[in-house]
Formats: C-alpha cells, sequence, structure tokens
C-alpha cells in the first residue's frame, strides 16, 4: 500500500502546479492540514478539504508562477515524507523565492487524512518516525 500512498502525494503535486486542487477524491471528510509555525500569516490547523484549498490559495496567491518540484519520496509506512522545493516570485516584493519545504502526508485506507508541514529536515523526519 505505501508505494500507493507515494504515486497519491506525487499526482497531488502534479496537480498543485497545474492549479488544481481539487483533492476531494484524495482526502478522508476529516482531514487535517497543520501548516507549521513557521508559515507565517498562516501558521495552525486547516479542517477539511474547504480549509486546507483556503491555505492553498492564501499561499500560492502571494506568488507568481509558484512551483513545487517534489525532490524525495519517502515511504514512512502508513505515511509519506514529500522533500519539495518550492519556487515563485513575491507578488508584493519582487523577490524570487527557493525554498526547501517538508510535508508529511499520512493515510488511512487509502486516503489522506493528515497533512504537516516543517522547514527543518531532522524534524519532519522525526515525525514520521524516522531518523538519518
Amino acid at each position: 500500500m505505501s508505494e500507493e500512498n507515494v504515486e497519491v502525494i506525487r499526482d497531488a503535486y502534479e496537480r498543485w502546479n497545474r492549479g488544481d486542487f481539487g483533492w476531494a477524491t484524495l482526502v478522508t471528510p476529516e482531514f487535517e492540514y497543520d501548516a507549521g509555525a513557521a508559515m507565517v500569516g498562516l501558521s495552525g490547523g486547516y479542517r477539511g478539504l474547504e480549509g486546507f484549498v483556503r491555505f492553498l490559495e492564501q499561499f500560492w496567491g502571494q506568488f507568481d508562477e509558484p512551483h513545487a518540484e517534489p525532490q524525495e519520496f519517502i515511504d514512512a509506512g502508513d505515511s509519506v515524507l514529500a522533500v519539495i522545493t518550492f519556487e515563485g516570485r513575491g507578488k508584493q516584493s519582487g523577490v524570487d523565492v527557493n525554498m526547501e519545504v517538508f510535508q508529511l502526508w499520512t493515510f488511512r485506507n487509502g486516503k489522506v487524512v493528515r497533512g504537516r508541514g516543517f522547514f527543518d529536515r531532522a524534524e519532519a523526519l522525526e515525525a514520521a518516525g524516522l531518523s538519518e
């Protein structure tokens, strides 16, 4: 099942890069996303698909030509840790942004039940029950 989970997440990033946030078939009704404390202005939890889409629109809306490039997918049993390079240009600042982020996606019965964002690899690996 874990390779299938990796493929679900790989597909999700492909959708995001096309501006398609329609995840209805990928998540459970009780899906939650925790953006992480370091996400200034967007930190905290988002409940349900609607809450998550609101987060994505707020985050991606701050950038011109945003792109999330998956670098690695780490199988963690019922979870997948995605290592992502996020790129974009700030709409207000005009500054190019290139940052590495980590997103831990937890599955139940083949669907994503929880997502969590990190800026620190060691913290993300620990949350996934892994270590370097």
